[in-house]
C-alpha cells in the first residue's frame, strides 16, 4: 500500500514555451486534472480494505442488502445449513470459498449502548447463523465429523497457524477478550472457516478461576447479565454460532443451572445464532439450535493423547452418524496432528463439514446423536 510518487504529469516549465503550441492555463489545467487523478487512485490503494468488519458494516448500511426472497424455513433435516455464497445472486456457497463480510442489515445497535453492533434476524428472515454458515460436500449417508477450535485470536502465531493450516470445514471459535480478535476474523473468513463467539461464563471453579469481567453469571445475584451480553456479543460481527469454550474454561458452573441456561439460549435464538455447549457428552441446548461436544480433546496432554481422543471420536460418528470434537488452544504440533487426521477421515468415508452441518434444531435432544 503507497501512494503514487511518479512525477508531475504533463509538467511544464512556466519559463518555458510550450512545445506543443497549446496555451499554458490549458496544459497547465490538463496537468492538475490528470495528477489528481493519480494521486486519489493511490490514496485509495494506500487506505485498502476497512480494518474493522463492524466499523465498515456501520458506514455501509445502504450499500449492502440480504435479498428480500431468502428462505425464512429453517432447514428441514437438523443441522443442514443451507446458505448463499453472495445473499444476492441465489448461488450456493461452495467448500472453502470465503466467509461474507458482516451485512449491515443483519445487525443492530444495543439498548444499553448504540455503538454495540448486536447480531440480529434480517427483514427477509435471514439470520446470521445462515448468512455466515460454511458448507462442506458429504456424500449421502456418510458419517460427519466436525471439529471446533476454540481460543483462536489469544496466542497471534499459533491462531494464524490453525486458520491457514486447518482445512476450511474446521469451525473456529474466537474469544471476545482476545487482543488480536478483528485480524483473526477477517484471516478465517478469508480462508472460509466458519466462525463461532466463545460466550465468557462463571466456570463451575469459581471463584478460583474466572471467565473475566464479563462474564455471565447464574442466579439472582447476576443483574448485568444482559448488558454483558450485549457487549460480548458486539466485539465482533460476521460470527454464525456461538459456544461457551473461553480460553481454558467453558462456563461449567453457569450451565449446572437450567433458568440460566434457559435465558441464555433463548436470547441468543433471538439474535438468529446456534449454540455448541463445549462439554463432553453434554445435550443439545434448549430454546436454540444447537449442539453438545461428543469428544473434547486436552491440549495439555499432548498429541498422542489427541489422537487417541479422535479416534474415538470417529467411532462416535460412526455409531451415530455425526459427531463433535472441541480442542481449546492448541499448540503448533497439535494443529499439525490434527490437520494430518482432518486428511485421513476420507479414507474412512468419513465427511468433515463445519459445526452448522450438525446443528439440532430447537428442544430436539435426539437429532444430535
Amino acid at each position: 500500500m503507497s501512494n503514487s510518487q511518479s512525477g508531475p504529469v504533463g509538467s511544464t516549465d512556466p519559463t518555458t514555451p510550450a512545445k506543443s503550441g497549446l496555451p499554458k492555463p490549458i496544459i497547465l489545467f490538463w496537468a492538475v486534472l490528470i495528477a489528481g487523478f493519480c494521486g486519489g487512485a493511490g490514496y485509495l490503494e494506500y487506505l485498502g480494505p476497512p480494518a474493522s468488519p463492524v466499523q465498515a458494516a456501520s458506514s455501509t448500511a445502504k450499500a449492502v442488502q440480504p435479498p428480500a426472497t431468502a428462505s425464512t424455513k429453517p432447514p428441514s433435516e437438523p443441522g443442514m445449513v443451507a446458505v448463499s455464497a453472495t445473499l444476492g445472486t441465489g448461488s450456493e456457497l461452495t467448500e472453502g470459498a470465503p466467509i461474507p463480510t458482516p451485512f449491515p442489515a443483519l445487525l443492530t445497535p444495543s439498548s444499553f449502548d448504540p455503538s454495540w453492533k448486536l447480531p440480529h434476524v434480517g427483514s427477509g428472515g435471514l439470520t446470521p447463523m445462515r448468512a455466515y454458515a460454511a458448507n462442506a460436500a458429504a456424500e449421502p449417508g456418510a458419517p460427519r465429523i466436525a471439529i471446533m477450535v476454540a481460543g483462536i485470536g489469544y496466542n497471534r502465531a499459533n491462531s494464524l497457524a490453525a486458520i491457514k493450516i486447518l482445512p476450511p470445514a474446521v469451525s473456529l471459535a474466537v474469544s471476545p477478550y482476545a487482543e488480536h480478535l478483528d485480524s483473526a476474523m477477517s484471516a478465517a473468513r478469508a480462508t472460509g472457516h466458519e466462525i463461532l463467539l466463545g460466550i465468557p461464563l462463571q466456570p463451575k471453579s469459581a471463584p478460583l478461576d474466572s471467565a473475566g469481567n464479563e462474564a455471565l453469571l447464574p442466579g439472582e445475584n447476576a443483574p448485568n447479565n444482559e448488558k454483558y451480553l450485549d457487549w460480548i456479543l458486539s466485539r465482533t460481527a460476521g460470527y454464525a454460532g456461538t459456544t461457551n469454550a473461553i480460553g481454558t474454561t467453558s462456563g461449567g458452573g453457569f450451565m449446572e443451572h437450567p433458568e440460566a441456561v434457559s435465558w441464555l439460549t433463548q436470547s441468543l435464538a433471538a439474535h438468529g445464532l446456534f449454540f455448541v455447549d463445549a462439554h463432553a457428552n453434554a445435550p443439545a441446548p434448549p430454546f436454540v439450535w444447537g449442539r453438545g461436544a461428543d469428544v473434547v480433546i486436552n491440549p495439555n496432554e499432548g498429541v498422542a493423547a489427541e489422537q487417541a481422543q479422535l479416534a474415538v471420536l470417529i467411532g462416535e460418528a460412526k455409531a451415530h452418524h455425526t459427531a463433535l470434537g472441541v480442542l481449546t488452544n492448541p499448540a503448533p504440533d497439535e494443529i499439525a496432528a490434527l490437520n494430518e487426521w482432518c486428511k485421513s477421515l476420507a479414507g474412512d468415508q468419513i465427511a468433515l463439514v463445519p459445526v452448522s452441518s450438525i446443528v439440532a434444531p430447537p428442544d430436539a435432544t435426539e437429532a444430535s446423536k
